[in-house]
């Protein structure tokens, strides 16, 4: 999943437009659009600090792939476990908020 694409799913989740979002998160709504589109420079780390203040996202699901295998041996396969249990959580968590 790309992180426009991961974006995009979050703006979904939190059912906002891409002008609320941007409104909200304090930049254009262009902006967003562009990310979600996976067109220009992508994401910032400015627009990310927002997203975790505004929104409450999870920094790592923006940032890592928990949907491949690990790429490292020792205690980052250990790390990256332990991700890919915290990601199975919130999808669980999510889930139990939209019924």
């Amino acid at each position: 999943m790309t992180t426009g694409q991961k974006l995009k799913l979050i703006r979904k989740e939190l059912r906002l437009t891409q002008e609320e979002m941007a409104s909200q998160a304090g930049i254009s709504q262009q902006a967003i659009s562009a990310i979600e589109g996976d067109r220009g420079e992508g994401m910032s780390m400015d627009l990310l600090r927002r997203l975790v203040v505004n929104f409450k996202v999870n920094p790592y699901f923006i940032l890592l792939d928990l949907s491949t295998e690990p790429k490292f041996a020792g205690p980052q396969n250990e790390l990256r476990k332990k991700l890919n249990q915290y990601e199975k959580t919130i999808d669980k968590l999510i889930e139990l908020r939209q019924k």
